[in-house]
């Protein structure tokens, strides 16, 4: 016989089944991803611990959220059955709250609300469960949960502290209840609880030493990747970036002022009669010379600008969203304060420092760093041809 096709309806069922599936699968992961995604700016090691306490806190959740139904199943007395639901109840709330503490930062006092829901519910089986007090010590095996958390989420006291008060109590609630005294399965309880802290204790410090070596080193390599990095930009005369920087940023500062509708500053400058410095009085005082104006840039640059040796005794300095008036009268105020410098190489003064200095800015003088720099060179020649010791912007006379 023909098959026979399949209806309408069907047809488009299948589609539709499909869809939720896709829907629901997003929108658990979903909020999956927002229990335990935190948006801590905490260190790595912070957030490793409040992100484990997330996935915690989400699993314990779940599992509650899953085992409140299934108390209708057990043959104890409805009213245990309703005592235990509110308690499954309060500790939701209870674990509720820590995760929502865990996400503002509260990392502590979100791991003790844990802990302490965890010991709860074994402590308060005793009161809620009579076939407990008569024997029954399967909920209190639950307290090994309790132990497992403290001892990967608190320190060390506290976990010993929490897990004697939580054998503590079970054993005096039961040896109150019990007119033989200790039996022999309360005994194998309490010696399985205490059994399972002490290796649970040691395991956890294990791991928590090896994951601190290695935060250790991974914050020691970053430390030296920054290291080597500043070293790589840096003049280690000067104190100045150096040139490697200069071709790294300019061309980006140039973009940034485009984008922005800005103007952007340029100043190039040596030092005037340098070589003859240096045959006369020694390399290490023209070197003292190049230190001190050095640190004389560094303090007077704002934090935004880029001041670089840029080879020899000549300097570059980059000044973003400045107007073309603001650069000119820096300009002016470095060749004022060159003058002023007294830098006292050999115990003995010497001439006064002085610069001949360019100024470029873009967009005027040029639309490209190629441009622009060869503008405020040219400036700087302009100022040394007219006697030195002068600005001249690019484009017009010397001053």
């Amino acid at each position: 016989m023909p098959r026979a096709l399949p209806s309408f309806t069907a047809t488009l069922a299948a589609p539709r089944k499909a869809l939720s599936t896709a829907v629901g699968k997003r929108a658990a992961s979903g909020m999956l991803r927002w229990l335990t995604d935190l948006p801590s700016p905490m260190p790595r090691p912070q957030q490793r611990r409040e992100r484990m306490l997330a996935w915690l806190i989400t699993a314990l959740l779940v599992l509650l959220g899953l085992a409140l139904p299934l108390i209708g199943f057990t043959p104890d007395d409805p009213v245990v059955q309703s005592r235990y639901a509110s308690m499954i109840v309060a500790l939701l709330v209870v674990l509720a709250l820590a995760g929502g503490l865990n996400r503002l930062g509260h990392y502590r006092i979100a791991a003790y609300l844990t802990v302490v829901a965890a010991m709860t519910g074994p402590a308060l089986s005793l009161w809620l469960d009579p076939g407990v007090a008569r024997g029954d010590l399967m909920p209190l095996a639950y307290g090994v949960l309790a132990v497992f958390l403290s001892a990967v989420l608190l320190p060390v006291r506290a976990t010993v502290a929490l897990t004697v008060l939580l054998v503590g109590s079970i054993a005096y609630a039961l040896l109150i209840s019990h007119d033989t005294g200790l039996t022999p399965h309360l005994a194998s309880l309490l010696g399985f609880l205490v059994a399972t802290t002490v290796l649970t204790l040691i395991a956890t410090q294990l791991t928590r030493r090896d994951l601190d070596e290695t935060d250790r080193v991974a914050r020691q390599l970053t430390e030296n990747a920054l290291h080597h990095r500043e070293q790589s930009v840096r003049d280690p005369l000067t104190g100045l970036f150096n040139r490697r920087f200069l071709d790294e940023t300019l061309n980006r500062e140039i973009e940034r002022s485009a984008r922005r509708g800005t103007t952007l500053g340029l100043i190039v400058f040596d030092l005037d009669h340098f070589k003859t410095l240096n045959d006369t009085c020694g390399h290490a005082a023209g070197d003292t010379v190049l230190r001190t104006l050095g640190g004389y840039l560094q303090k007077h640059m704002r934090s935004e600008d880029i001041a670089c040796r840029y080879g020899g005794d000549e300097f570059l300095l980059v000044l973003p969203e400045t107007p073309p008036e603001t650069v000119l009268a820096l300009a002016e105020e470095i060749c004022s304060g060159a003058r002023a410098l007294k830098p006292r190489p050999t115990g003995r003064a010497f001439p006064t420092v002085s610069l001949s200095v360019g100024v470029a800015t873009y967009p005027d003088h040029g639309m490209t760093a190629e441009a622009l720099v060869l503008a405020a060179d040219q400036a700087m020649y302009a100022a040394k041809r007219s006697g030195r010791n002068r600005v001249c912007r690019a484009g017009t006379s010397a001053t």
